[in-house]
């Protein structure tokens, strides 16, 4: 867990369970799509806030202001990464 300020307002960070990769797969599939039209770049923007939230919904506390969501959101991908570096050294010894 880490610990974030972010205008005054601490935030505690864990990392991403298991079960929320599929909602970062998606998330990853729904950015790389190209919008063509403005309804298309609007429902894909509100496809990737609906996913952020639902990641920041269990790995942030207290819940972000809608201003903080993208750097909290970073530092969730910071830490599950280094979770994820810790458990393959495991697998490799």
């Amino acid at each position: 867990m880490k610990t974030l300020k972010i205008d005054e307002i601490e935030y505690k960070i864990f990392p991403m369970s298991v079960h929320l990769s599929v909602y970062s797969d998606l998330l990853a599939e729904t950015q790389k799509k190209k919008a063509l039209t403005l309804e298309e770049a609007t429902e894909q923007s509100e496809t990737i806030k609906q996913i952020i939230d639902i990641i920041l919904a269990e790995t942030v506390n207290p819940q972000p202001k809608q201003g903080h969501a993208l750097e909290l959101y970073q530092e969730v991908i910071n830490e599950t990464n280094i979770v994820l570096e810790r458990t393959k050294f495991f697998r490799e010894q």
